[in-house]
């Protein structure tokens, strides 16, 4: 299957990495406006390079079009490519605004076009491990959460490029990095009723936020408490889940969701650290490279974790109302959201 990509910038060397370590994946060609990126990016990776994207379509014919610019930009590229091609991935978010995202799928749906985004942690370890357990009803009930994410971004991290940390193009801590988490959670423990939230900037220079806190409320009437944060010093930390249910109990940490840390249950499973417990820390690109292979296999067992368009949804609505509470300082409810300053 051939694939092209829009977007040569820092995310774009895991999947490269992954499409070409997945034997029935070709790289067709890459494109960017930079022209130092796009040189150096077509001398890396032995691929022709464009400037143009639908020039890129036009003279490589691909199966998949991975879009992996500015999330701002996300929108404007789907529509103008879903009539062109008949599968698009696109990288986390899907975009930063609602109706933007409403309006990506509507037009994928019209072109015919399948729609995915990326959501790799899906496919770490500890994560489909538990997964299997939660289907399984190993921990009852699930009554409680948190998420912990304590890493550590240098101003230069965000003066690299003119976009980050923007609210038009990027937003902060909770847009960029913690959407990750906040999909995961809602994933593993079900849709969010309301949130509450509060931000600062606590040591970079940027338009958005660099730290948050929330607390949350599911609608199966579980709670669990946000935290997020870029402005460890002097590196990174954690980045860490915790499940808490009336027959068990799983934390699942290491630097993104990579390492069970502890797990409990009635059943009798106990610290259970096994082959399934931690990503193979020599291959750097481990979780994206698993998405693809699920990607391409629909007979692979994990192939049902792909987020379709609408799935991609719920976690941005997530992220409003979370931006909406800060904007209002009071709960907001995820059905009620309306578009805060994010992508504006």
């Amino acid at each position: 299957m051939k694939f092209c990509i829009i977007g040569c910038g820092n995310i774009a060397k895991k999947h490269v990495h992954s499409i070409k370590n997945v034997p029935i994946a070709s790289l067709v060609g890459v494109c960017d406006i930079d022209p130092d990126v796009l040189k150096t990016s077509q001398k890396t990776w032995d691929v022709p390079g464009f400037n143009d994207y639908i020039a890129m379509i036009n003279a490589t014919h691909p199966d998949v079009v991975v879009v992996l610019t500015s999330s701002g930009s996300h929108a404007s590229i789907v529509r103008t490519i879903s009539p062109l091609v008949s599968r698009i991935i696109v990288e986390k978010p899907l975009s930063l605004r609602i109706d933007d995202a409403q309006d990506m799928i509507e037009s994928c749906k019209r072109d015919g076009t399948q729609l995915s985004v990326v959501k790799q942690n899906r496919f770490n370890l500890p994560i489909t491990y538990i997964k299997r357990l939660i289907n399984e009803n190993a921990f009852g009930r699930i009554f409680l959460g948190s998420i912990r994410m304590r890493w550590s971004r240098s101003q230069s991290y965000y003066d690299s490029a003119n976009w980050r940390g923007t609210w038009k193009h990027d937003g902060g801590v909770l847009a960029n990095q913690g959407i990750h988490f906040v999909d995961m959670i809602q994933w593993l423990v079900g849709d969010i009723e309301s949130v509450f939230a509060q931000s600062i900037n606590a040591s970079l220079d940027i338009e958005a936020e660099d730290t948050l806190v929330s607390t949350v409320k599911f609608k199966n009437g579980a709670l669990a408490t946000f935290e997020f944060t870029t402005a460890t010093q002097p590196k990174d930390i954690e980045g860490s889940i915790s499940i808490l249910g009336t027959k068990g109990t799983a934390c699942i940490g290491g630097f993104a969701m990579n390492k069970l840390e502890y797990l409990d249950t009635d059943s009798g499973i106990e610290n259970e650290i096994s082959l399934e417990s931690q990503n193979n820390p020599n291959n750097f690109a481990f979780a994206h490279e698993e998405f693809y292979r699920a990607y391409l296999d629909t007979s692979n067992s994990y192939s049902s974790f792909i987020a379709d368009g609408e799935e991609a949804l719920k976690s941005l609505k997530i992220i409003h109302a979370i931006y909406q509470s800060i904007e209002l300082n009071a709960e907001i409810r995820v059905d009620d959201v309306q578009p805060s300053k994010l992508g504006a």
